[in-house]
């Protein structure tokens, strides 16, 4: 059994998919077609069934030659097993995890769970309000992980980032800042060709696409059908389709589905609210990383 060994593992909403694109530019990083295979992290709670230990193995069939392969699903950053579960299995893995603006990070979390149709709180205020019950009940919602709506544990940066690190060895773990992602993409990639012992000449010829930004739906039915396929279909599909064309067919719908949008502005009032809650995160973030992020308060 082949385990990838390139894991970026986090946080959501701080620039993954586009940082998982450029990596995947790469001649040395190869990425399989599902950018999030969610494997790992098996305290977290699911509706629906997980990906068997066969099924996400089959993802790297194709994976040859290339030093590294990679899965970035954000969802290992805040499970509480994930970091050990991923050092058993793939121990001389090496880990990205990137790190954003707690307060904007909460915000486009909660536009992206209403945007899969995940949250059915129309009003941000009313979900943060909705986290200290969903943290004590904690039911499994028609769609994706239980643990998304905990902002308050998603975005628990330092504690999270030193599970990994407990883990692997901070030697192994490197922390990315949207920030710097955003103002120096090519310099910021070449730092980690430099973590990852692969060429940072080649990013010279990369191209630097902002991925996943704000967007709606056409059709909710249609997002639902290719983010959270029924099981039945997928007993109808898996004899007459391969996983790969499955996963394409997918995609295509996924993407012919979305239209890009701008999210509403956040009101001043909960964006207060959200920097008293998260200033202390902040401020020990800054300590832990020794890098003054005092702008984000």
């Amino acid at each position: 059994m082949k385990y990838p060994n390139l894991f970026l593992a986090g946080a959501p909403k701080c620039g993954t998919t586009s940082l998982a694109d450029y990596l995947g530019q790469h001649s040395q990083i190869f990425s399989p077609l599902v950018k999030e295979p969610i494997f790992f992290g098996s305290d977290l709670h699911a509706n629906g069934q997980r990906r068997t230990e066969k099924a996400y193995l089959a993802l790297y069939d194709a994976w040859r030659t290339e030093r590294l392969a990679l899965d970035a699903s954000t969802h290992y950053f805040y499970s509480q097993n994930a970091a050990t579960e991923i050092a058993a299995a793939a121990p001389e893995a090496r880990v990205i995890a990137m790190v954003r603006n707690p307060i904007e990070a909460t915000y486009s979390m909660f536009n992206q769970l209403r945007f899969n149709g995940v949250e059915a709180l129309e009003d941000f205020s009313a979900s943060l309000d909705a986290e200290a019950d969903r943290t004590k009940n904690l039911a499994l919602p028609k769609y994706g992980f239980a643990e998304n709506f905990l902002y308050s544990r998603v975005y628990d940066f330092t504690a999270n980032i030193q599970r990994f690190e407990n883990a692997f060895g901070p030697e192994r773990v490197k922390i990315v800042i949207l920030d710097d992602l955003q103002k120096d993409p090519a310099g910021t990639v070449k730092q980690l060709c430099n973590f990852l012992r692969i060429d940072a000449n080649e990013v010279d010829q990369f191209k630097f696409e902002v991925k996943n930004t704000a967007s709606r739906v056409r059709f909710r039915w249609l997002n639902t059908l290719s983010v959270y396929p029924p099981e039945w279909l997928g007993y109808l599909s898996k004899p007459l389709l391969p996983q790969t064309a499955r996963i394409k067919l997918r995609q295509f719908l996924g993407a012919k589905n979305t239209i890009p949008s701008k999210s509403p502005a956040m009101g001043e009032e909960v964006r207060q609210r959200l920097n008293i809650q998260f200033k202390p995160e902040i401020e020990r973030l800054s300590r832990y990383l020794d890098r003054d992020l005092s702008h984000w308060s």
